[in-house]
């Protein structure tokens, strides 16, 4: 009877001490703490590392993301509203793990930015003596660009009417 207690009794202290076994803390790891996106037809991507359940909330009312939660890693998509405004604008994305005030709180920012929509030529006026004659204008851009001649000016043509980025016509 002594030894099946013993037996019994270290039983019972093994599954005791297994089963207080603390659960591994919270790992909460965005692949980035800043996300740059386009000024237009933007998208960009955040890969989270994690082995808890997270949430992801974002600050900014230009962008949402997709998923706003998740269990272990993941991958959330950002989509960004076209930026046509001369100043670049910036948000963020605030990821949690746990519960305000318990040692498995992680709480993480990552800032999101968008630059402004950019259109310039080199010239503001293009002047052609009465010989033919051709010149370069350039232009400065990231956004989507279209030239148009007027009808009344049949006589001259370009070798770039639009474009996306940076060229000369």
């Amino acid at each position: 009877m002594t030894k099946t207690l013993n037996i019994t009794s270290i039983f019972l202290f093994v599954l005791l001490l297994t089963g207080c076994v603390k659960d591994p803390p919270p790992v909460l790891t965005p692949s980035a703490m800043q996300v740059d996106v386009p000024n237009m037809q933007a998208t960009g991507t955040l890969t989270i590392t994690s082995n808890a359940k997270w949430t992801a909330q974002a600050t900014g009312s230009w962008f949402t993301i997709s998923p706003s939660s998740g269990v272990g890693d993941g991958v959330i998509t950002i989509t960004a509203q076209n930026n046509v405004t001369n100043y670049s604008r910036t948000g963020s994305i605030i990821l949690t793990t746990g519960v305000s005030g318990n040692t498995n709180y992680l709480r993480k920012i990552v800032s999101v930015t968008q630059s402004f929509s950019q259109l310039s030529v080199d010239y503001d006026n293009v002047s052609f003596e009465k010989d033919a004659g051709s010149k370069i204008v350039k232009v400065t851009a990231n956004t989507p660009w279209t030239l148009q001649i007027p009808s009344s000016a049949s006589w001259l043509s370009v070798n770039t009417a639009s474009g996306s980025t940076s060229g000369d016509l």
